[in-house]
């Protein structure tokens, strides 16, 4: 089968390494970055009120479950 054949049956060629990219963009980065630290925060914050509402406010596990819960589900 020639090069023709192939190219009208659809057979894929091999990329050749020129073609391949060759790293990720900047960007992409950035952005991967900036999605880390807003989940470091809203876990952090998670933490934080959980231990807040059971040691300040003096609710118990069921009560603070359920709290969060109800933030997790409208946050």
């Amino acid at each position: 089968m020639n090069g023709d054949e192939a190219r009208a049956l659809g057979t894929l060629r091999p990329v050749s390494s020129s073609t391949a990219p060759k790293r990720l963009s900047r960007t992409l980065y950035v952005a991967n970055g900036i999605e880390l630290f807003e989940r470091f925060a809203f876990y952090g914050m998670y933490v934080g009120l959980s231990r807040y509402l059971t040691n300040v406010i003096g609710l118990g596990d069921v009560e603070t479950g359920s709290a969060m819960g109800t933030m997790r589900l409208v946050g």
